[in-house]
């Protein structure tokens, strides 16, 4: 008898010691809501019809010009309120003159300079103009000059804004080159740096 009272004593207290697993509900469901924010940062990107980086030539003569030389066109996309820039710089190697187009002769002389104003074969002498697109292309600003033949910016400037929020805006480059009558035979390169910009400067 003895024996049996300290066993059940022992059963009790492991009973006891067993912790809980389970709240008991009383009338009523019991609700927890769980909550998921994502954040989505602000982007623009940048894209072009020039995905290879091909050159883009021509052959021109003395006295003569060609100001359709078609250029990159770039498709920008954003998706938020922010806005966008477009800057151009030029990106030649020609001796103290990074908008110059450098010739291959290594004459600095022969370098054909840029030029506000359409390029006229009584001089030799490139310019770029730029032109607005794309489903978005009414929130598309031009900077002011450079809808028509413009000189190649020495320095990064801006040559396009946008404040699309959505869809695809696009701006696509023309080059002109004109040769005058004693310009030297040979190979001229001029490179043009464009770089996007976001958000917009005030």
């Amino acid at each position: 008898m003895k024996k049996s009272i300290i066993a059940a004593g022992a059963a009790s207290v492991a009973l006891a010691a067993m912790p809980i697993v389970g709240v008991f509900a009383a009338d009523g469901d019991l609700e927890q809501t769980d909550t998921v924010v994502v954040t989505v940062d602000s982007a623009c990107s940048l894209a072009t019809n020039n995905t290879s980086g091909d050159d883009f030539t021509a052959t021109i003569t003395n006295g003569n010009v060609n100001n359709a030389i078609a250029g990159s066109t770039f498709t920008i996309t954003c998706n938020d309120t922010g806005g966008w820039d477009l800057n151009a710089v030029g990106a030649g190697t020609a001796t103290d003159h990074v908008n110059y187009m450098d010739a291959s002769t290594n004459v600095d002389g022969d370098d054909i300079i840029t030029a506000d104003g359409t390029p006229a074969a009584s001089s030799s002498a490139w310019a770029f103009k730029l032109e607005k697109g794309g489903s978005d292309a009414s929130n598309v600003t031009i900077t002011t000059g450079y809808t028509a033949f413009k000189a190649i910016p020495a320095n990064s400037t801006k040559v396009a804004t946008g404040t699309s929020t959505a869809g695809n805006s696009t701006v696509t480059a023309t080059y002109g080159v004109s040769i005058d009558a004693t310009q030297s035979a040979g190979t001229y390169t001029g490179k043009v740096t464009y770089t996007l910009a976001h958000p917009a400067s005030s």
